[in-house]
């Protein structure tokens, strides 16, 4: 498989047909959507994001990413794998990070439909801002300057990483989801 990297476009890999499904945002699939084996989940299931991890950046912008969410994410030709990070267009102050392997799979979708296809220009939209983020031998990913200032991050703050199935996203404490509040549910 071609390093995803190496074309101008950020990830785009070699041209394969096109799968079944969407990209986020498009009609019929969930934020998080899409297809892959990327990434680990807390439970151990491939390609699951669940849980809520609260992290420090460190001074380089570094954060370090939970054992089992990385444990998965596999680079091409013997290097480390890495995530694909970029702003969350469906909630402010947020990083979303997909794993290699499901940028790969909307390449192959997008190189799939026909030049002047409505979902070329909403895919261009949100790929041009990601940017490729490999994990580093200590389990870490530097976030990109630009990325933190997006959302508002600083060097020794601690923020939080959330998962979303096939995703995760990062965010300060102050804009993190609210745990819900089960207590107060009525299971008559």
């Amino acid at each position: 498989m071609n390093d995803p990297r190496g074309m101008s476009g950020g990830f785009m890999g070699a041209a394969m047909p096109a799968q079944p499904g969407g990209y986020p945002g498009a009609a019929g699939v969930p934020p998080g959507g899409g297809w892959g084996s990327g990434g680990g989940g807390s439970a151990g299931a491939r390609g699951v994001y669940v849980g809520r991890y609260e992290v420090v950046v460190d001074d380089k912008l570094r954060i370090t990413v939970p054992a089992h969410w990385r444990s998965n994410v596999t680079g091409y030709d013997g290097q480390r794998g890495g995530f694909y990070l970029m702003p969350n267009e469906a909630a402010e102050m947020r990083l979303v990070a997909y794993p290699q392997e499901e940028m790969d799979i909307w390449a192959q979708r997008l190189m799939g439909l026909p030049h002047g296809h409505p979902e070329w220009e909403e895919i261009g939209r949100w790929s041009t801002s990601a940017e490729f983020c490999p994990i580093d031998r200590n389990g870490r990913l530097t976030i990109p300057q630009r990325l933190v200032d997006a959302i508002a991050i600083f060097p020794r703050e601690t923020i939080v990483l959330f998962g979303v199935i096939r995703r995760f996203e990062i965010c300060s404490l102050a804009m993190a989801p609210r745990d819900w509040d089960l207590s107060a549910r009525d299971d008559d």
